[in-house]
């Protein structure tokens, strides 16, 4: 049974983990708005499920292919770099008509406000915070293609872990991109190198990261809000640890018949394929239903919360539906190629 399965086709059960990984983030997310990120409810699935944002990092470098640093550049910036620019501008929108709602708001803070938050906070605009990982994951490709043609993967791995763990001494709100893009180069490197391990090697090490990450998560649960890079609970290398050994232990479960069947009923492996529309819209329509519910539900929170889940439970499921959709998220210079030709035509 591979656990890296690197065939030309679409890994089911990679597609799968995506899937089920995204919709954990999107419920993160619903808790954070309602108010009840410190319920027991979420503080046990956090305990488990604490390595989701390395695991997407993870899986850049498991996939990741040697190309000249232009090239590398080149396909980064279409498909990364344009989709933040796209949805962090549809996100802006919205927050704006939320912050609008309750003060006055100026022309100047319109324009002024993203281009602040993204150089100089935290990497992504307030109407969609989730994108610092496309902004962090552009350098952090361009940063490893650089590395990786002179320097062994594995101390790439180490020297970004000790930076990151440095980093996290420092509290700051000031380019907070800087301290979660030394994580996520280590995760990103780790999962190049481990790409390219035997399959009996491979094998050997599935059972140790198993129990390892089961002990972990039992005796001493780590956590770091990889964003910031700040330790929340634990220790920080034991969050990276584990967090190496939950990506093995969550892609050996995906792939047992059992569970492979039950997520193929569930649609985890058709949500994991549509997970970067999942991604970079969930944000815009929490907001949007805030707006919304807040003057119909008030503050109650549970009420809340069932509408913000709801509502992503309906919506998002139907933009995957929108090709236009797929084509901002994967590949927008599509495009604007498209129209090129059509113009020569």
């Amino acid at each position: 049974m591979k656990i890296f399965s690197m065939s030309k086709g679409r890994e089911n059960h990679i597609d799968s983990t995506a899937g089920f990984l995204i919709c954990y983030m999107i419920l993160t997310h619903i808790f954070q708005f309602a108010n009840m990120d410190d319920t027991p409810v979420y503080l046990w699935l956090r305990r488990f499920l604490f390595f989701f944002m390395p695991w997407f990092f993870f899986k850049a470098g498991m996939f990741y292919k040697p190309a000249p640093v232009s090239q590398v550049i080149k396909k980064s910036t279409g498909r990364l770099l344009l989709p933040f620019i796209i949805f962090s501008f549809i996100g802006h929108i919205i927050w704006c008509t939320d912050i609008a709602t309750a003060r006055k708001f100026s022309i100047r803070e319109f324009f002024f406000t993203p281009i602040s938050d993204v150089v100089t906070h935290t990497g992504a605009p307030q109407g969609n915070t989730p994108l610092w990982f496309l902004f962090s994951l552009f350098f952090v490709r361009i940063l490893f293609c650089i590395l990786q043609k002179k320097t062994p993967v594995w101390l790439i791995s180490i020297l970004a872990f000790g930076t990151a763990y440095i980093l996290s001494f420092i509290h700051t709100d000031r380019f907070v991109y800087v301290m979660n893009i030394s994580s996520g180069l280590a995760f990103c490197s780790a999962g190049y190198g481990f790409r390219h391990i035997s399959q009996n090697r491979a094998d050997q090490l599935i059972a140790p990261a198993i129990a390892i990450y089961t002990l972990i998560v039992i005796l001493l649960p780590s956590y770091v809000d990889m964003r910031s890079n700040h330790l929340i609970t634990g220790n920080y290398w034991i969050y990276c640890l584990s967090s190496v050994c939950g990506i093995f232990a969550i892609n050996k479960l995906a792939q047992v018949k059992f569970l492979s069947k039950t997520s193929n009923k569930l649609k985890l492996s058709v949500i994991g394929r549509g997970s970067m529309i999942w991604f970079c819209l969930h944000w815009p329509l929490l907001l949007v239903v805030k707006i919304i519910a807040l003057n119909i539900i008030g503050t109650n929170d549970t009420a809340y919360f069932i509408a913000m889940l709801a509502t992503c439970t309906i919506f998002l499921p139907i933009f995957t539906r929108i090709p236009l959709l797929w084509v901002l998220t994967t590949d927008p210079c599509a495009l604007i190629q498209k129209k090129t030709s059509k113009e020569n035509v």
